[in-house]
Order: C-alpha cells, then sequence, then structure tokens
C-alpha cells in the first residue's frame, strides 16, 4: 500500500496541504538523510501519530506547515539541522462502477483521474456525469467527465477526508428504433399466438 501511495504521490505537479488531520488519515513525514525515520504515520483515534525518536505528537488543529515545525523542534534535539518535510493523505471511499472499490489515500492535489485509477478504472457501463459524493448525511453532484476532462484536483472539486464518492451505472436509454424494433416484435408475437389459437 506503502509503494501506491508514494506512485500516487509522484504522479502530482504539487502539494496543496489540508488544514486539519481527522482519525484514519495518514502523513508522509520525509526526514532526508535519514529513512529510518521517514514512513507514513496513521492518524490516531484520539488524533495523534506514533514518530520514531520523539514519540506521540498531537496533529488535530495543526496544518501541515505547523506539523513540520513541530517535527523539526523534536528532532533537533538529536539530529543536526534537520530537513523534514509532511505530506498530508487523506481517505476517500470510490464505490459503484469502479473495478476495485474501496478507501484510498490521497492528497488533495490527486488529480480525480488518479484517485479513479487508484480505484482501477471505471467500469464499461459507468456514468460519471451522474457521480455523487456522499459526506455524512450530505449529497453533493460531482461530474466526474468533467473533472477527468478539465485535470481537477481533489481540492478543485472539494473532497474532504472521510468522503464517499459514489459512481452510479449507466441508464439504459431505449432508441426510437429499439422501442419500435420491441414493438414489432411483440405486435408479432402476438399476430403468431392469436393464430395458433384459432
Amino acid at each position: 500500500m506503502f509503494g501506491v501511495v508514494i506512485a500516487a504521490i509522484l504522479l502530482q505537479g504539487g502539494i496543496t496541504y489540508t488544514a486539519e488531520f481527522k482519525p484514519g488519515d495518514v502523513v508522509l513525514v520525509k526526514v532526508y538523510r535519514h529513512p529510518e525515520y521517514s514512513d507514513t504515520f496513521l492518524v490516531d483515534v484520539d488524533t495523534t501519530i506514533y514518530l520514531p525518536l520523539i514519540g506521540n505528537i498531537k496533529v488535530s488543529h495543526l496544518t501541515a506547515k505547523e506539523l513540520r515545525d513541530t517535527l523539526y523542534r523534536r528532532y533537533s534535539k538529536f539530529l543536526k539541522k534537520p530537513e523534514i518535510d509532511v505530506i498530508p493523505l487523506f481517505r476517500i471511499n470510490i464505490l459503484g462502477q469502479v473495478r476495485k472499490p474501496g478507501v484510498y489515500n490521497i492528497t488533495s492535489a490527486t488529480k480525480v483521474t488518479d484517485a479513479i485509477a487508484l480505484a482501477g478504472g471505471l467500469m464499461p457501463d459507468a456514468d460519471p456525469g451522474r457521480a455523487i459524493i456522499r459526506r455524512g448525511s450530505k449529497v453533493i453532484k460531482i461530474d466526474i467527465d468533467k473533472a477527468i476532462t478539465h485535470e481537477q484536483t481533489a481540492y478543485d472539486v472539494g473532497l474532504r477526508s472521510g468522503d464517499i464518492i459514489y459512481i452510479p451505472r449507466r441508464r439504459f436509454k431505449l432508441s426510437i428504433t429499439t422501442v419500435y424494433t420491441i414493438l414489432s416484435t411483440i405486435s408479432l408475437l402476438i399476430l403468431i399466438i392469436d393464430r395458433l389459437s384459432k
């Protein structure tokens, strides 16, 4: 999973940091020249993360920059002028007509195209134009086709941690030709049945 997350990040042209950490989110911490302290860390139910060498850090109400500054101060007690980067990842559920429905960690700069790719891509009968975002009891319309065409990011479409993207099945539409063919077939069957019954 770590490799998939890193691959997703490397696809980004830049990172837009989210301002709030929630339980279940993941934080990528990179301590340059010290790979033993670099990893992804889960935000616990009490909104803390545990990091090697420095222990628990409360991350609620911290921005990514504030967390980076906190880590710099903590690691400076043990390392000389540490270079640290913090990349927040947040959870979204992608459900419906995708090949691998499930929970995925993305950044706010992840393109919607890449998020859908993490879920295996769209099924042939998917209707991305009628997709919705479920946020608790709230339902928000999202045009995935537009988001893909305009290369919009999670930030652009307003995705938040814990959101559910649901992509429905395409509605079955009957063309005039199809309706005519069906009606003609039914009429023929009725005629045949009527003649056989005589």
